[in-house]
C-alpha cells in the first residue's frame, strides 16, 4: 500500500520513529533531500525532534522515548498492520526513482522485498520502494 501524504493537505505531518535522530536527519537531508522547518533540543543539546520537509510532504522525527505511536514502530508499519496491508510506504516525489533508490540503498536502506515480486506503481509510475536505515518505508516516485 503506497501512502501519498501530499493529499493530506501541507497542515499535517508525520512523525518517524528512530533510534538516533541526529543520524536521521543526516541521512533525510543528505539522501532524501529532506529540508529543516523546526527542531526542538531538551537540555542536554541533543536534538528530540527534528521537523522536516520532503517536497510538500511534512514529518517529524523523534526518539522512541518522545513519539506518540507508544511502541516505537515505524507508522507506515503501524498503518499496513491495522489495514491488513502486507506494507505502506510514504511516497515522495523525486526526478529519478531509479537514481534515488540506488544512493538511498549505498547509504543503508534495503529494497522492500514485498515490493520486489511486482513493481508497484503510483500515478501511473512505477516505483521504487525502499525500507531506509531506520525501519521507515519509501515509495520513490517521479515528479
Amino acid at each position: 500500500m503506497l501512502i501519498d501524504c501530499e493529499l493530506m493537505g501541507s497542515e499535517r505531518r508525520l512523525e518517524l520513529c528512530v533510534p538516533d535522530v541526529e543520524q536521521a536527519w543526516s541521512f533525510y537531508r543528505d539522501i532524501m533531500g529532506a529540508r529543516e522547518v523546526f527542531r526542538s533540543e531538551p537540555r542536554t543539546g541533543d536534538p528530540s525532534r527534528i521537523g522536516f520537509t520532503i517536497g510538500k510532504t511534512g514529518f517529524t522525527i523523534t526518539s522512541p522515548d518522545n513519539a506518540r505511536s507508544g511502541d516505537g514502530r515505524p507508522i507506515a508499519s503501524l498503518l499496513a498492520a491495522d489495514l491488513g496491508a502486507t506494507f505502506a510506504a510514504i511516497v515522495v516525489y523525486v526526478q529519478d526513482p531509479v537514481t534515488a533508490a540506488r544512493r538511498a540503498i549505498d547509504a543503508g536502506s534495503r529494497r522492500r522485498p514485498e515490493a520486489a515480486s511486482g513493481t508497484p506503481t503510483h500515478r501511473g509510475h512505477p516505483v521504487e520502494v525502499i525500507i531506509d536505515p531506520f525501519g521507515n518505508s519509501w515509495a520513490l516516485a517521479k515528479s
